[in-house]
C-alpha cells in the first residue's frame, strides 16, 4: 500500500453471497447435478458416438430406425475430432428404453457405435464409464468386430478401438462393463 497517495478511499462495495450449486446451475446447467434440466425431447432422445466420417445421415437413420419412428437425426462433428456424433430423437420415450439397460453400443459396418440415452443423469452417465478393462498390444488393422466374441464372452457392454496412429505398442482397445 502507497502511503503517498492521495486518491479518495475506495468505496464501499456490496459483498454478494451466492451457493456453489446455485452458481453450477447458471454458468453451467448441463454440469450441475442438482440442477439438471432435461427437456422433454431428452427424455426420448440418444446421443450416438464413435462415428466414423464415412457414415451418412442415411446409414445412421436406418440403423436405428428399427427401434421406432424416428422424429430427428442430426450428425455433428466437433472441432478436431476424429469421429461424428449424432443426436436421435424419436417420436416416443419407449424407443430408448432398449438403450437404457440392455444394450450400449451397435455394431455397423464392423465399428461400435456408443449409445447414451439424453435422459440419463450425470451419474448414470458417469457410471457407464466406470468399469473398464484396456487391451493394449493389439494387432495392427484390427477393428471393432474383431473383439466382438471377447465382448460377449466377457458380458461387456461396449468395445471401441483407438484411433490414434502414434501408438508404439499397436492399436489399444477399451471394453467397458457395466460391473
Amino acid at each position: 500500500m502507497d502511503t503517498n497517495d492521495t486518491s479518495p478511499p475506495p468505496l464501499d462495495t456490496p459483498t454478494i453471497s451466492i451457493l456453489r450449486r446455485d452458481y453450477q446451475a447458471v454458468a453451467a446447467p448441463n454440469a450441475s447435478p442438482d440442477f439438471q434440466l432435461q427437456t422433454d425431447e431428452d427424455l426420448h432422445a440418444i446421443q450416438v458416438t464413435d462415428i466414423p466420417f464415412f457414415f451418412k445421415k442415411n446409414d445412421v437413420t436406418a440403423l436405428f430406425k428399427k427401434y421406432g419412428n424416428i422424429q430427428s437425426c442430426c450428425l455433428h462433428t466437433h472441432t478436431n475430432a476424429k469421429v461424428q456424433q449424432a443426436r436421435i430423437v424419436y417420436d416416443d420415450a419407449s424407443s430408448i428404453q432398449h438403450f437404457m439397460d440392455k444394450q450400449w453400443a451397435i455394431y455397423c459396418y464392423s465399428t461400435c457405435l456408443h449409445i447414451m440415452p439424453c435422459s440419463l443423469t450425470l451419474d448414470q452417465k458417469k457410471s457407464r464409464r466406470e468399469f473398464v478393462a484396456v487391451l493394449s498390444q493389439l494387432p495392427p488393422n484390427i477393428i471393432d468386430v474383431h473383439l466382438a466374441p471377447l465382448v460377449r464372452e466377457i458380458g461387456a457392454m461396449a468395445v471401441n478401438i483407438s484411433i490414434l496412429i502414434n501408438l508404439k505398442d499397436g492399436p489399444t482397445s477399451l471394453l467397458n462393463h457395466n460391473k
